[in-house]
């Protein structure tokens, strides 16, 4: 069931990677599409980026899913949600990929956040306002915090117009 398990997330990892960096092959597979055509969703050759770009950004992208990973399970720990780092991981990893399935913005995304961590861990019979405290508090963290310094930044530029 491991190894089956583990050929799966290869598999799809591989395909993925071909996918990315070899967009053309695979746009060229689905242009027959014509529900594709008439909506203007096909990309055409011209403008696929540099594999140089892409390559920035998938190492831009997983050092950001490595942040909030890391976050997340530390976070997670400090609230004795497990003792297992490794499962704390895992979780944290599975929900993450949840997360990116959220349809509202991220600053009004924390009821389903809440509601996203307490279905992913619910195996795990943690408890429920330490998982939905770790994700207010991530949530705190990257979006809120922020957002008020910007905030303030631009409340002191509107005080001193002459400031560039």
């Amino acid at each position: 069931s491991d190894s089956l398990l583990n050929g799966l997330m290869v598999g799809i990892t591989v395909a993925f990677l071909f996918i990315f960096f070899r967009f053309d092959l695979f746009n060229r597979l689905i242009s027959t599409n014509d529900f594709l055509h008439r909506k203007g969703l096909l990309i055409s050759g011209n403008e696929l980026p540099a594999v140089v770009t892409q390559i920035k950004v998938l190492i831009a992208s997983f050092i950001r899913y490595m942040v909030y990973l890391i976050q997340y399970v530390l976070i997670l720990r400090f609230f004795e949600v497990s003792d297992s780092l490794l499962m704390l991981t895992i979780y944290s990893g599975v929900f993450l990929v949840a997360q990116t399935f959220s349809p509202l913005m991220p600053f009004f995304d924390i009821s389903y956040r809440g509601g996203s961590i307490l279905y992913v861990f619910k195996e795990t019979g943690s408890n429920s306002i330490a998982l939905v405290s770790a994700v207010t508090l991530v949530w705190f963290i990257n979006l809120l915090i922020p957002a008020l310094i910007g905030y303030f930044f631009i409340l002191r530029k509107k005080d001193n117009p002459l400031s560039v």
